[in-house]
């Protein structure tokens, strides 16, 4: 089940409360693990914020390696 999840607590950054993301529920998807030791690059962080917060109508690819995503 989708819910919003706070940026700061999800991402481990400072950020407003206000700011959210949607996803998974913890232990509702069984591909994603409920604690997981991956830190987050900040500065790719921040350059997706940034667009979400202000993407004038564009659409944002995002790619990586094998494994890396969905």
């Amino acid at each position: 089940m989708y819910q919003s999840h706070a940026i700061a607590d999800t991402f481990g950054i400072q950020a407003p409360a206000s700011m959210k993301v949607e996803g998974f529920t913890p232990g509702q998807n069984a591909y994603v693990p409920a604690q997981k030791p991956y830190v987050f690059r900040k500065d790719h962080l921040r350059d997706v914020l940034a667009f979400l917060g202000s993407h004038n109508g564009d659409g944002l690819y995002l790619t990586g390696p094998t494994g890396s995503g969905q």
